[in-house]
């Protein structure tokens, strides 16, 4: 078991979870769908699932982040009515994919003002009990900031930025602590629109528990498409050198405006948020 499944483990209070094995992208098969109590004028911006698979959040725009409990583990379709709400507050108002802290205690929203906005839980997964606590300004180098994933350990954390077709890395000083990221030094990803790869509206970006394998969410292709990372956690592995990723799953059979993206904390289940029926799509790995 690695070190983040064991954190993962730890902080959900389960020590017997199974281990965390990530996928290639094309060993994931579609499931279900689920509007998750969305109507048809909201659209999902955001999605994420706390590591035991018992709650399941959503980023909405114009309504701040939604929660649902799950009465069968992982699987939508048991989502309750929403249990929890949190408003963004002043600013914070174009988010583009959020991401919780392993022990549940803080988030962040990335927003295409560029700015990456922090969220603290007194009491953990429970959003009614967040609060607004700080923000990074990442103005430069973003000009359009999309998705938001920090590595394991809280020392690297990543954007992805669909004005320029990349996806840029960046250290902290001070682990999971934001005010930390040096916004003037990166690592970036090759050139996302280049042919044969040409893909020009890239949405979300996760990488596996170890850090061997990356994924980024394209609404251009309408795909999950996958690298296998030649140096674990090293942006510069996404790149199409040498042509299209090393594995990829199209959602246009099922999703043809992908927005957001999430796995499940072992790995087994992705989840992709988008604009076709404004819900969740829940696919598992064979």
């Amino acid at each position: 078991v690695s070190s983040f499944a064991k954190y993962l483990m730890a902080a959900a209070g389960n020590s017997s979870a199974e281990p965390a094995v990530y996928k290639d992208a094309a060993d994931y098969s579609h499931v279900r769908f689920n509007r998750m109590n969305l109507t048809g004028t909201q659209t999902p911006v955001g999605v994420f699932i706390h590591p035991q698979g018992t709650k399941f959040y959503i980023l909405v725009l114009g309504s701040g982040i939604k929660e649902m409990d799950l009465s069968t583990p992982y699987d939508i379709s048991t989502r309750s009515s929403f249990t929890a709400s949190l408003s963004l507050g002043t600013g914070n108002d174009a988010p583009r994919n959020m991401f919780f802290k392993p022990d549940g205690l803080k988030l962040w929203v990335a927003d295409t003002d560029d700015f990456l906005y922090e969220y603290t839980l007194t009491t953990a997964w429970d959003i009614s009990t967040g609060s607004f606590t700080q923000s990074k300004s990442l103005t430069t180098p973003f000009d359009g900031f999309f998705g938001a994933f920090f590595k394991s350990d809280g020392t690297k954390f990543w954007g992805v930025d669909p004005a320029v077709d990349r996806v840029r890395g960046f250290d902290l000083t001070t682990a999971w602590d934001i005010t930390t990221i040096n916004a003037s030094s990166y690592e970036q990803s090759s050139l996302l629109d280049v042919s044969p790869l040409s893909e020009s509206s890239a949405r979300s970006i996760w990488w596996s528990d170890d850090g061997a394998k990356v994924y980024v969410l394209g609404a251009g292709r309408d795909q999950v498409m996958m690298w296998n990372a030649s140096t674990s956690w090293d942006t510069t592995s996404i790149t199409n050198s040498a042509g299209d990723p090393d594995s990829f799953l199209s959602t246009s059979s099922f999703e043809t405006g992908p927005s957001c993206f999430c796995f499940s904390a072992n790995g087994e289940h992705m989840y992709i948020g988008g604009t076709q029926g404004d819900g969740v799509d829940q696919l598992v790995r064979t």
